[in-house]
């Protein structure tokens, strides 16, 4: 297939043979028409000599780049509408493909490209061997009126072999008005007429009360019965929901919070006792207490001079001497904030951090909700459409219970 700089004239020659030999259009409805890659049909301009079909696509009609093609049918349009052929005949382009180096055209002189083309149809066999569509229809509306024409239209037209009863011969078979009143009046006091339903056979399978009884009407039936929708349930379980987070629990075991980290904490067993200290005071060879005065003494022995004045210091009673003297503004543990009861992280369940409900135990089991009737147990003995046969022939509705 050719590329044509878009805005010349292209002839186009094109030669359709059938088996090899060319195809004979005299007396036929031809159509040929050019598309562009849009499906959108373009103006040609064609005729056609014996088996060659030339037309002109002329410069000042094309619009748009792209492959053409060209489309040959018989009877276009018509019930008895033939595709031929198709062919795939050039692309249209700003530029030729066989631009030079510097990117002009190497012919630009071109003002008309000429393209022969051929195609063979190789349909199973001549077309002429096919009856049309219309001849079909006019057959078959032909061959319609011979058959109406034999159908028959009324009885007499028919042959009885069936020994149908004729008019007269079936009136043999009832009563005239008079012949009843004369019956009537002879000994029509002894006819026993029904006065009430349950004189008559019930031949026809009518449903009575009894059949019935202790059936709940609709009515009666939950909103449920019909429904199977579990929010038209009255008294539903209470489904608890579940917390996602560990602060939804009440900390009745005490756990540490992130505000009570101890961590940098002193650990009790690198601490002494006031005894323990006292202990070791009285213990320890270098202090003796015989080799040192006390306050009172020397006070009574006056031998402070002016610039050792300890007015203003602290009394031996008001130093402390034990722990609980001191304010504890270091956080240190007491004996009965003792932590050794407390759980490890390593202890906690996996829901303590995960929050998640799959990682607790003995989860509730919460029931899968039948959708629809079908999946309760009819303890009920409720009718269904199931208890219900009818007969065609005799025009009997029989209930099974």
């Amino acid at each position: 297939m050719k590329t044509i700089r878009i805005g010349n004239d292209i002839q186009i020659n094109w030669t359709i043979t059938r088996f090899q030999q060319p195809e004979d259009f005299a007396g036929k409805n031809i159509s040929v028409e050019l598309y562009d890659k849009y499906d959108k049909k373009q103006i040609f301009d064609y005729v056609i000599n014996d088996n060659v079909i030339s037309g002109i696509f002329y410069g000042k009609d094309q619009k748009s780049n792209g492959v053409y093609r060209l489309f040959l049918s018989e009877n276009k349009g018509e019930s008895d509408m033939v595709s031929l052929d198709y062919i795939d005949c050039f692309c249209l382009s700003n530029k030729l493909k066989n631009q030079t180096s510097n990117g002009s055209d190497s012919t630009s002189s071109i003002n008309t490209e000429v393209l022969d083309y051929s195609s063979e149809i190789n349909l199973t066999s001549d077309l002429s061997l096919y009856a049309k569509k219309t001849e079909v229809r006019d057959a078959i509306e032909e061959a319609k009126e011979e058959i109406s024409a034999t159908i028959p239209t009324k009885i007499s037209d028919l042959q009885d072999d069936s020994e149908f009863l004729t008019e007269a011969e079936s009136l043999e078979q009832f009563y005239t008005k008079e012949e009843v009143e004369a019956l009537v009046e002879s000994g029509g006091s002894s006819i026993e007429i029904p006065s009430k339903v349950s004189d008559l056979e019930n031949d026809l399978g009518f449903i009575t009360s009894s059949a019935i009884s202790g059936k709940a009407n609709k009515s009666e039936l939950s909103k449920v019965a019909t429904s199977g929708n579990y929010n038209d349930l009255t008294n539903k379980p209470s489904i608890p929901t579940v917390p996602t987070k560990v602060s939804a629990f009440t900390n009745d075991a005490g756990y540490l919070t992130s505000h009570q980290d101890i961590s940098g904490k002193a650990d009790k067993s690198n601490t002494y006792t006031k005894q323990e200290v006292d202990d070791r005071i009285s213990a320890s060879s270098s202090f003796d207490p015989a080799q040192y005065y006390t306050k009172t003494q020397i006070d009574n022995k006056g031998y402070l001079t002016q610039h050792q004045d300890i007015s203003g210091k602290a009394d031996k009673s008001e130093i402390p001497t034990k722990t609980s003297d001191l304010v504890n503004d270091s956080g240190f543990l007491t004996q009965h904030q003792d932590i050794s009861g407390k759980a490890n992280s390593a202890d906690l369940a996996a829901v303590a951090t995960s929050g998640d409900y799959n990682d607790l135990t003995n989860k509730p089991s919460i029931p899968t909700v039948p959708s629809n009737v079908s999946a309760f147990t009819n303890d009920a003995n409720y009718i269904t459409s199931s208890a219900f046969s009818y007969d065609a022939t005799t025009g009997t509705l029989t209930l099974t219970i």
